[in-house]
C-alpha cells in the first residue's frame, strides 16, 4: 500500500482476503491505479453505495466485458421492462415448489454414480430452470441439456451452449411458447416496438447464460465449502428437514465466497468518504468479497464459514436495496434444493481430485469440481 492509500492490486488479488484487510485498513475509499477506480471494501459503504442515487446502476454501467454478464445498458433496461414482475422475488417464490422438485430430481440423477462433477450438477439444474422460464417444454430441455451435460463450455470462452439454446428457442413455433414465459414477453415487447425486432432472439442465449452462470457458481461454492468443512456438513444433515437451515447455508456460502467478487459503478456526482473526495465521473468498485468478510459487520468470526450465522442473509454478494441481482432468488432456490437433496441422500460429502478453478472478469467459481459421496 502506498503512502497515499493507493494499491496496485490485480483483478486476481481482488479475491484475496488479505487484500480485503489491507483495503479496509487503508480507509473507506481507496484509489486503485491498476483498475483506475476507487475501491469500497467496508460492508456499510458497499451497502450504502448500492442504494445511492449518486452512483450509476448496473443498467447504466459499462458491461463486464469478457464474461457472460455482458449486456448493453439500453438493451438491459428494455429487457427488464419487458419481463417486469417476472423478475421479482414473489414471482420466483410462486414457482419455487415446482423448481425445487425438478432440481431435486436432477440432483439425484447426477449424484447416482457416487463421484460426480458439482459444476455439471449446477449447470444442469440452473440451465433447466432458465430454459423453463423461457418457455421451453421439459422434453426439449432434457434433449438439449443431455447433449451438453458433460462440459459447460461457456466457461472456457466458447459459447456452443448459448448457440444450442438460441437455435432451440428460435425454432419453436409461437404456439409452443406460453405468453407468460420470458420468451413470450420478449416477443410481445418486440411486436409492440418496445424492443428491436431481433432483440428477443439475440438476447435469449445471453439471458440463459446469465441466470445459469450465477446458479452454477452458487451451487458449486456451497458444495465445495460443505465438502471441505465436514463439521458444517454434519450440522446441515442434522437439520436437513428445516428449510431455514438449508437456505442459511446457501446465504453463508454467498457471504463467505461470493461468485461475483466486485461490480463497477460510476459516480454521477462528487462523493466523499471521511474526507477523501471521489470526483464525478470516476469509477467505483464495490467489493462484495471484502464486504462479506468485514468484521465490523460479521464480528470476530467474519473469516469463518458457519451455517449457524443468523445474519448470513444480510450479505451483499448479489447486490442489495435498489440493485439486487434478478437471478438471486432463483440461485438461492436452486442451491437450497440441491443441498437439501444431498443432505437427504448421502451421509458423506468429500472433495475428489481434479478440481479446476474458474476466474473470468469479476466472476469466481469452479470450472470442474469433482465430488465424492457415500449413501
Amino acid at each position: 500500500m502506498t503512502p497515499h492509500g493507493e494499491t496496485g492490486c490485480s483483478v486476481v488479488s481482488l479475491a484475496c482476503p488479505r487484500i480485503y484487510r489491507e483495503l479496509r485498513a487503508a480507509g473507506r475509499s481507496v484509489w486503485m491505479p491498476d483498475h483506475r477506480a476507487w475501491a469500497l471494501a467496508h460492508h456499510r459503504d458497499v451497502r450504502d453505495a448500492l442504494g445511492a442515487k449518486g452512483l450509476s446502476g448496473a443498467a447504466d454501467d459499462l458491461p463486464v466485458t469478457g464474461t457472460p454478464l455482458c449486456v448493453e445498458g439500453a438493451q438491459y433496461r428494455g429487457v427488464r421492462r419487458a419481463l417486469g414482475s417476472r423478475l421479482h422475488r414473489a414471482a420466483c417464490r410462486e414457482r419455487a415448489e415446482r423448481i425445487s422438485a425438478r432440481a431435486a430430481q436432477l440432483t439425484r440423477r447426477v449424484i447416482s454414480s457416487g463421484v460426480w462433477d458439482a459444476t455439471v450438477l449446477g449447470w444442469r439444474v440452473s440451465a433447466d430452470t432458465a430454459l423453463g422460464l423461457l418457455g421451453v417444454p421439459e422434453r426439449d430441455r432434457d434433449r438439449v441439456l443431455d447433449g451438453q451435460a458433460s462440459a459447460p463450455e461457456w466457461q472456457r470462452g466458447d459459447l456452443p451452449v448459448a448457440a444450442a439454446f438460441h437455435r432451440l428457442i428460435t425454432s419453436l413455433p409461437d404456439s409452443a411458447i406460453s405468453s407468460d414465459s420470458w420468451t413470450g414477453a420478449l416477443r410481445a415487447a418486440a411486436a409492440r416496438g418496445k424492443l428491436p425486432s431481433t432483440a428477443g432472439r439475440d438476447l435469449i442465449g445471453q439471458l440463459v447464460l446469465q441466470g445459469a452462470d450465477l446458479g452454477v457458481h452458487t451451487i458449486t461454492t456451497a458444495v465445495r465449502l460443505l465438502s471441505t468443512h465436514p463439521d458444517q456438513w454434519l450440522l446441515l444433515r442434522a437439520h436437513r428437514t428445516h428449510a431455514g437451515w438449508v437456505e442459511t447455508a446457501v446465504h453463508e456460502a454467498l457471504r463467505y465466497a461470493p461468485p461475483v467478487i466486485a461490480v463497477r459503478r460510476t459516480a454521477r456526482e462528487p462523493l466523499s468518504y471521511d474526507g477523501v473526495r471521489v470526483p464525478a465521473g470516476d469509477r467505483v468498485l464495490l467489493l462484495y468479497g471484502a464486504a462479506g468478510r468485514d468484521p465490523n459487520q460479521w464480528g470476530h468470526s467474519a473469516a469463518v464459514y458457519d451455517i449457524r450465522r443468523r445474519a448470513a442473509r444480510d450479505h451483499l454478494s448479489l447486490g442489495g436495496i435498489r440493485h439486487t441481482c434478478s437471478g438471486l432468488h432463483l440461485a438461492v432456490i436452486h442451491a437450497t434444493a440441491v443441498l437439501r437433496t444431498l443432505a437427504e441422500q448421502v451421509s458423506e460429502l468429500r472433495p475428489a481430485p481434479g478440481r479446476v478453478p474458474y476466474a473470468r472478469g469479476m466472476i469466481r467459481g469452479w470450472q470442474c469440481l469433482p465430488t465424492s459421496t457415500t449413501p
